[in-house]
């Protein structure tokens, strides 16, 4: 059975190119299966076993997905989520599974959508979900700086790592942004794993978690955009 791994960094797209390849009958793909894995009270005693050896864990969830009938596994990788990504790649690798290394391009982007998602709790939106309704609010520049150069620190880590294997390169503002990339994209993924690509267009149930733009959303937006060090793009 073949696997697929998408690594990057939160906030990438990663959710929403995993809900397209589910769309394929052929492919089943998690979200952030370690951090979910960590994350459960009668595991916490095997959390510290999973972070140094995380393969067998997910050859076991590998398997157990085969028997229900998709010929493809995957799930998300986010860097922070294993404790030597540099090693655990490269063995995955040479294990077969197939690396789809994920970025965006603008750390800005991704900083801001998640510190918005983190004061207001809503990481994605669904179609026909009643969005809530919030006042604006201020990032603090301080806060906002220090994770935009964690952030551009460990986008370059990803793709080191990434560059140590073969693997195909995704970027979300040519490969995700616009829905009509889609289709294009997950054909791309069919063609390189070797599957018959989905016959029509691919769709999802998520949206973008808020429908103002976050300009609207944080007061001191434009303060922010202001700020930032030479080379970061918007």
């Amino acid at each position: 059975m073949t696997g697929l791994v998408i690594f990057g960094l939160g906030r990438s797209g990663s959710t929403l190119l995993a809900s397209l390849l589910n769309e394929h009958p052929a492919i089943h793909c998690d979200g952030e299966i370690l951090k979910r894995a960590y994350g459960r009270p009668w595991r916490h005693s095997l959390a510290p076993l999973l972070l140094r050896c995380p393969i067998p864990y997910l050859t076991l969830r590998k398997f157990m997905v085969q028997r229900t009938g998709p010929s493809i596994y995957g799930f998300k990788l986010h860097l922070h989520q294993a404790r030597h990504p540099e090693r655990l790649i490269p063995q995955l690798r040479g294990l077969g599974w197939h690396i789809r290394h994920l970025e965006r391009l603008s750390s800005f982007a991704m900083t801001i959508s998640a510190l918005v998602a983190r004061d207001t709790r809503r990481y994605h939106g669904k179609q026909n979900q009643i969005e809530p309704d919030i006042a604006p609010f201020a990032i603090a520049p301080d806060q906002f700086l220090s994770i935009l150069r964690n952030r551009e620190q460990s986008a370059r880590r990803c793709r080191e790592i990434a560059a140590s294997v073969p693997r195909l390169h995704l970027v979300y503002e040519h490969d995700l942004a616009s829905p009509d990339c889609w289709t294009i994209t997950v054909e791309r993924i069919c063609t390189h794993i070797g599957i018959e690509p989905p016959a029509g267009p691919v769709t999802t149930h998520l949206q973008k978690p808020w429908s103002r733009p976050y300009s609207e959303l944080v007061t001191n937006y434009s303060a922010l955009v202001d700020g930032l060090p030479g080379g970061f793009r918007v």
